[in-house]
């Protein structure tokens, strides 16, 4: 396996990103600009312990995994493992996840189809 390795705050990011939260909808929560915290997900500017409470809180995870850039993490029962090349590694997806995924792809197909009938 690679040595895992991966910043704080693209950890964040990750769980901000999988969690389909945007910049602005972290930074009110935290009580801070968008532009402040986008430099905790740039690794300009260290979270204080309570912000990173509260994030764990939004992401339901617990702080240890936010901090520990080794632990692999379980979001929405799905493995996931951080490398140093920023890449993410899942090893499983829970059912519903996919249920969700193909009902979204569908959608999105019928979508498509309206949209070519009514050129």
């Amino acid at each position: 396996m690679q040595d895992i390795m991966v910043t704080q705050g693209k950890r964040i990011k990750h769980f901000r990103e999988v969690s389909n939260l945007k910049q602005g909808d972290l930074s009110r929560q935290l009580g801070m600009s968008q532009s402040n915290y986008s430099r905790i997900e740039n690794d300009e500017v260290k979270p204080t312990e309570e912000m990173l409470e509260t994030l764990a809180t939004i992401f339901k995870i617990d702080k240890e995994t936010l901090t520990n850039p080794e632990a692999a993490v379980n979001f929405n029962n799905c493995q996931q493992a951080f490398y140093k090349d920023n890449t993410v590694h899942n090893y499983a997806i829970s059912d519903e996840l996919k249920q969700l995924y193909e009902d979204k792809i569908s959608l999105l197909q019928e979508k498509i189809k309206w949209l070519e009938k009514a050129k």
